[in-house]
Parts: C-alpha cells; structure tokens; sequence
C-alpha cells in the first residue's frame, strides 16, 4: 500500500524526494565541477561566492534533465524563468553555456550538484 501512495504521489509531482543518483555519476561530475572551474564562481564546497550564487541546495528546483539541459544553455533558461531572472542579477557574472561539454559530462556534473 505504501509503495502505490508513493509512487501514485511522484506521479503527481508530490514527493519530496528524488531518486537515487549513480554514485559513479556524482563522482564523475565532482570531477567535472573542478576541472570545468566551477568552483571559481561557486567556491569549492558550492557555498557560492560574489561571483556565483550558492549550489548547495538545487535539488529544490532542479531534477537531473532540467539542470543539465540549463547548463548547456543557462541564457534561455533564465529568459523563461523568473526566478533565475532574479538569481542572476545579484551577481557579477553571468552563468556561461557549457553546450561545448559533452552531454554525459553535463549530466554527470548536474547529478554531482543535486546530490548536495
């Protein structure tokens, strides 16, 4: 009975919870996150900087898909979104595309950063 409430709750977009992410997923993203220089502008530990806004929370907003899709294309997401609208103006660069990192490489780093 529990599982058909759950999983009748996910279809609804009720859950509060995400699923599982592949541990070697994550690892190859925290990989990615230093070697693409993520950190510069989010800080090391994500606790963002001036720069970057913080990342240590993004599983609030994101699931794997949506945020390896905006990483390839932060510019048209945050046209279609309010919030990143305001998001972005607090900060003194803008997120640029990473459209050129290979998709697997994007959904490593998006699972890496929704598994904080």
């Amino acid at each position: 009975m529990a599982c058909r409430l759950l999983a009748l709750a996910a279809l609804l977009g009720l859950a509060g919870c995400s699923p599982a992410l592949d541990s070697q997923l994550v690892t190859r993203g925290q990989e990615a996150y230093v070697a693409e220089g993520c950190h510069a502008c989010h800080g090391r530990q994500q606790e963002g900087t001036v720069m970057g806004p913080d990342l240590r929370a993004v599983s609030r907003h994101w699931r794997l898909d949506e945020l390896a899709a905006y990483l390839a294309d932060p510019a048209s997401h945050r046209q279609q979104q309010a919030r990143l609208q305001r998001l972005s103006g607090r900060y003194s660069t803008q997120m640029p595309p990473l459209a050129t990192l290979p998709e697997d490489r994007r959904r490593a780093l998006a699972a890496f950063l929704l598994s904080r």
